[in-house]
């Protein structure tokens, strides 16, 4: 992943367009508040810097947050 030039907001766009999912499918998916995502992608909250390495591994590798 080079993104470093890439804001926080920007990666995790570019991440979530690289899976082909809709903003709603992907939160469904990776169980991310539908608000929480729009906030990140918009650029009106800032996601902690975790969380753009944390989606990349996800959908890169195949993980996914187990059920509860």
């Amino acid at each position: 992943m080079n993104d470093s030039i890439k804001t926080p907001q920007e990666q995790i766009r570019s991440i979530r367009e690289s899976t082909g999912l809709s903003r709603i499918a992907f939160c469904k998916k990776y169980d991310i508040p539908l608000r929480t995502m729009e906030e990140w992608e918009s650029g009106r909250r800032t996601p902690p810097e975790y969380i753009p390495r944390m989606l990349y591994y996800y959908v890169r590798y195949g993980s996914e947050p187990e059920d509860e």
